[in-house]
């Protein structure tokens, strides 16, 4: 599992819940920590995890004080792990993925996962890599307008340096016909979401 062999563990909040199920230990404990438990705060204190507390009443969320915190580190690679969970208010999910283009993250590989899902941001004049299997889904959602030349290889609907538009649903439910893919982006911001089959 990637939480396992990451160097360096940041639980935002409930996310310290998950840790302890796992039986992982966070390098960091953060968060206002208004959806977490007294049981595992209490296990966290004992075993003298360093605990960042912060006011319920702030300006980011949860995970976004977490991944400033791994940027800050000077993280080359942040995978953030439950942000896209269906358990959470829509609100913010939508804003977990909008995190993916804080100017702090350019020159940083950040991903978000859940079990079946991974998102991240493709910048201008990049290339980012898909692995997956055949009939995995994957949408691509433009963050500016346009986001332009737009190329994919390895999709059932292949793009061939077309823009997408803000708005425009064009890039959505694309699928997987190979075990990987690529997408090229000529300018602009673009959304990758992929969702895998959930019968594997």
């Amino acid at each position: 599992m990637a939480l396992e062999a990451a160097d360096f563990v940041i639980a935002a909040d409930r996310g310290l819940e998950h840790c302890l199920e796992l039986g992982i230990e966070p390098d960091l404990v953060v968060g206002d920590f208004d959806s977490v438990g007294e049981d595992a705060l209490g296990t966290a204190r004992t075993k003298g995890w360093p605990i960042e507390t912060h006011p319920a009443e702030k300006d980011a969320t949860d995970g976004e004080i977490a991944l400033r915190e791994a940027l800050t580190l000077g993280a080359g690679m942040v995978t953030v792990f439950g942000a896209l969970d269906g358990e959470d208010r829509v609100d913010h999910g939508f804003a977990n993925m909008l995190l993916l283009g804080l100017p702090e993250t350019e020159g940083v590989h950040v991903f978000l996962m859940d079990e079946y899902r991974e998102a991240r941001l493709l910048r201008a004049r990049e290339l980012v890599e898909l692995h997956g299997a055949r009939g995995d889904i994957v949408s691509l959602m433009p963050l500016t307008e346009p986001a332009a030349g737009v190329t994919t290889w390895g999709l059932k609907y292949e793009l061939l340096g077309v823009p997408l538009h803000m708005g425009s649903t064009r890039g959505l439910s694309n699928e997987l016909v190979w075990p990987h893919a690529q997408i090229n982006l000529a300018d602009g911001r673009l959304l990758v979401l992929m969702e895998r089959q959930r019968s594997r």
